[in-house]
């Protein structure tokens, strides 16, 4: 991904089902949660399509290689 350089403070997560937004917490750099994030947002229901399509994609069309079996 491509962040422009820039060190992201902001971002999207899901928890419990529902998108929450998470800042950093500047004292101890860990990830915070902070509101829940409102589905009209247009920002958030982009990153919920995008959500869906990267899971669909690494799950059905790209699954994790079989290990192999020791004999």
């Amino acid at each position: 991904m491509d962040t422009g350089k820039r060190n992201r403070q902001i971002d999207l997560i899901m928890s419990k089902g529902t998108a929450m937004w998470v800042r950093k917490d500047q004292s101890c750099w860990l990830w915070k949660e902070e509101k829940e994030a409102p589905c009209t947002d247009p920002r958030v229901s982009a990153w919920l399509q995008r959500e869906k399509i990267r899971n669909r994609l690494t799950r059905e069309l790209n699954p994790a290689p079989m290990k192999r079996q020791r004999v």
